[in-house]
Order: C-alpha cells, then structure tokens, then sequence
C-alpha cells in the first residue's frame, strides 16, 4: 500500500475527521518495515510533529501509534528527536485516555535508548508522570509500556535521583510479584540501572526486593535472566543484601 496519497490527503485537509482516518491508515501502514521508510521519505515526521499539537484525543491515538510502530527505527529516532516531539509525548502522558498513555510511554521507551532523549524527557517533566503511572496496575498493556520507559530513561544517573525523589523504586519493587513476564522483564531492568548507586540498593532491601529478586533467577526467559542477573549483581556488592 502506497503512504504518499494518505500523507497528502493529510497535509491538505481541514476536517478533523478525515485527518483520524487518515493517520488511522498510515498507522496501520506503518507496522510494515519498507512502509515505515516510506512514510519517512516523503516526509512523514514533521506532519506527524504538526498532528501532535491538536486537542482531539481520537486523533492523537493514531498520530502517537505511528510514532511508537516507527520509533523502532534508528533513523526515525533521530528524526523523532529533530522534530521535538518528545515535549509532546510527555504532554500526553498526562491526558486521562489510557491508550494515549501507553502509546506515548511505549514511544518514550522506543526513543529512550538515546542519552539526549532521556534528558529531554526529564526536562520537560516526563518522569513524575511515568512514576505515577506506576500506580495504576489494573491495565498492564500500559503498565508493560510504563515500565520500559522507567527502565530506559534509568539508564541516565540524573534520572534515577529523580525516580528515587518520587518513590518510584518503592514502587517498582512492589510489581515484583503477579505481574506478567513482559512487565517483569521492565521492572527488573530499571531495578538494574537503580540498583548501581548504593543508596537505592538499601531501599530495594529495606522494601523486601531481595528475595523477589532472587526468586526471579529461576525462570527461563532469556531477557528477564539477563536484567536479573545484573540486578542481583549489583546488589550483592554489598554482603547484608544477600543475607
């Protein structure tokens, strides 16, 4: 499926609701790998940037699915970052629709990877609502979403005092338990980058992470081993951890 005539109609159009099934199509275009460089080509990301800044919920949906399907992408990340939309990402996390937060949670955790991005997201405030979405534990395609851009923006030092200011690792540490292997896999890395400075290492033990931590070692996805593997290493620096 050709994105130039949806992209065009797009850019042209004043009416609201053929712009949503518009970006609903190119959504759904974008989960294709040779479409996503389509899209970008003919200049897919400074209309998507511009979309971004409307107020229609149904829009924005789609708008930020797309995002999210493309920013597994190198080139889109760059692009991603150039356009500036990480500010608006992080505007709608504090929206109330569900789906709107986890898109943008799991765009954030796509484009995360990036050090000047995870910058970006805690200059414009992104962190306090990604720890407050912790809380909210009903709805875990959101919370897997949350959780992985818990742990990516983590990997920046500046960003664990934050999450450690609003008791973020707390909060982590009690999803440790009854949550599903692709929530885990999140919570158990962020604990990782966490758990490298001494001070969160005593929280994670003070609030009984330990053991859960531990417990963990013994299961067989690969990618929850390799996050607890470097989680429980970091904290058996210290010898009362392990006991």
């Amino acid at each position: 499926m050709s994105t130039e005539p949806v992209l065009s109609s797009l850019y042209e159009t004043r009416d609201v609701e053929v712009a949503r099934c518009g970006a609903l199509a190119l959504w759904s275009c974008s989960k294709s790998n040779t479409n996503k460089e389509a899209i970008r080509k003919a200049g897919g990301i400074p209309l998507l940037a511009q979309l971004l800044k409307t107020s229609h919920e149904n829009m924005l949906i789609p708008v930020v699915g797309t995002l999210q399907e493309c920013a597994s992408e190198e080139n889109y990340r760059a692009a991603i970052k150039a356009e500036k939309i990480i500010e608006n990402l992080v505007k709608n996390l504090n929206s109330e629709n569900e789906q709107l937060q986890e898109h943008c949670a799991m765009a954030i955790y796509q484009c995360a990877e990036d050090e000047e991005t995870r910058d970006l997201v805690r200059l414009h405030g992104g962190l306090k609502p990604l720890a407050s979405l912790l809380n909210k534990t009903d709805n875990k395609e959101r919370l897997a979403a949350v959780t992985g851009a818990i742990w990516k923006c983590s990997i920046s030092k500046e960003n664990v005092t934050k999450f450690r200011e609003y008791k973020a690792i707390e909060t982590l540490v009690g999803l440790l338990t009854d949550q599903p292997e692709e929530v885990l896999v999140n919570v158990v890395g962020a604990l990782s980058e966490c758990c490298q400075e001494h001070e969160n290492r005593v929280i994670v033990r003070k609030c009984g992470g330990i053991q859960p931590l531990v417990n963990l070692l013994v299961g067989i996805n690969q990618a929850l081993l390799v996050n607890v593997t470097k989680a429980v290493g970091a904290c058996a620096v210290e010898p009362e951890n392990m006991m």
